[in-house]
């Protein structure tokens, strides 16, 4: 069976050293069960070969951009000869992420023409908050949602969430497969233990990521507990704010900002860490939370999509419904004081992603469906 999997913003091969690309782990976990796939992405730079086969049944196909006037002021990156691809191809499933995207109206209506099983990936649960922008989305979906309803075979959600939003655009056949986690990179290493209690943090910074609530939790959380330290993982455009608040508040010698670093160290850090914080306004997924479990490592998280998906609270992890800074530092202090309870927490989130999360498990759930008659 021939599967292709299609998405300008798919990582490439070398970005699997700092970042875990979810179609391409489920693309190799699935030439394991012995399914051929195709990865169909854009042409990033010059340096990109236009064919790479990583293994035998594994080839990753770059397109160049068809247009970047559509690219600029669409922000949608479709890829030329992308068509002529998959008729190449001659595939028996296609997948393509997000319905929101021209490139899957695309894939759609090639699906249509030519009688193919068309998957929909979708991690999206939402219209964009920005009047605008919600507005082209729901104009879109009157003109598109006919089409890609009619071609969709079946719609595969990251989350319940996704499944919810999906189901009420009028799809049929929708089914949830939670984004899986690398347990050959990430697993819990035998590191050191001090005698600071050590929190860690990992994502661009960007407001999203809400790491001013997470600051303000550390700050309050550093007054009651002289023992506490944090370690924030990242790069973007809050590095300065970040920075900032932390020389006024006095917390140089317990706040280190650490720039992005490749998977193996991302694994100590999380070995290391007693709790893992994401306090992020809004999350597809988050696979740092998986990445952290997988290590042994508690997740304190909001109730994003994918964090009420994973995270049983007071089970393997903490949900915080209320984003109160005092409400949370008193949480955790109370956490990081109860061994016990604390390493309970660490068994059960390893337990949870090895049982549950791993792209081998993962993967099985989609072969299950692509080979369904």
């Amino acid at each position: 069976m021939r599967i292709a999997i299609v998405s300008p913003y798919i990582s490439t091969s070398k970005d699997l050293k700092y970042y875990q690309s979810q179609q391409l782990n489920l693309a190799i976990e699935l030439v394991e069960l012995g399914l051929h796939v195709d990865i169909i992405t854009l042409k990033r730079n010059k340096d990109d070969v236009d064919r790479e086969t990583l293994k035998e049944g594994l080839t990753i196909y770059r397109l160049p951009l068809f247009s970047q006037w559509i690219e600029k002021h669409l922000r949608q990156p479709l890829m030329k000869g992308l068509w002529k691809q998959l008729v190449r191809g001659d595939y028996d499933i296609i997948q393509s992420s997000e319905d929101c995207t021209l490139t899957t109206l695309y894939v759609a209506l090639y699906a249509l023409f030519t009688r193919t099983r068309f998957v929909i990936y979708q991690g999206i649960y939402t219209y964009s908050s920005r009047k605008i922008i919600k507005m082209i989305m729901q104009a879109y979906d009157l003109i598109a949602g006919p089409i890609l309803r009619r071609a969709c075979w079946i719609v595969v959600c990251k989350t319940r969430k996704a499944c919810e939003y999906m189901l009420n655009k009028g799809f049929k056949k929708v089914r949830v497969i939670p984004v899986g986690v690398s347990t050959s990179l990430f697993y819990p290493e035998k590191v050191k233990k001090g005698e600071n209690f050590e929190l860690l943090t990992v994502g661009n910074l960007i407001p999203l990521k809400n790491f001013s609530l997470v600051l303000e939790t550390f700050r309050l959380l550093s007054d009651i507990n002289d023992h506490t330290r944090l370690t924030i993982i990242g790069e973007g455009p809050e590095k300065s704010r970040i920075l900032k608040y932390v020389k006024e508040n006095g917390l140089e010698n317990k706040v280190r900002l650490l720039e992005k670093i490749p998977n193996n160290m991302m694994r100590r850090y999380c070995s290391k860490a007693d709790l893992f914080l994401l306090f992020s306004k809004v999350e597809i997924f988050g696979m740092v939370i998986l990445e952290a479990m997988a290590c042994g490592c508690p997740v304190v998280s909001t109730p994003t999509p994918g964090a009420i998906d994973v995270i049983v609270d007071n089970v393997n992890g903490i949900i915080v419904k209320d984003e109160n800074p005092y409400d949370i530092a008193n949480r955790i202090n109370l956490l990081l004081h109860d061994r016990k309870r604390l390493l309970k927490l660490r068994r059960e989130a390893y337990k949870t992603v090895q049982e549950r999360f791993s792209w081998p498990v993962i993967a099985r759930e989609y072969y299950n469906i692509f080979c369904e008659p």
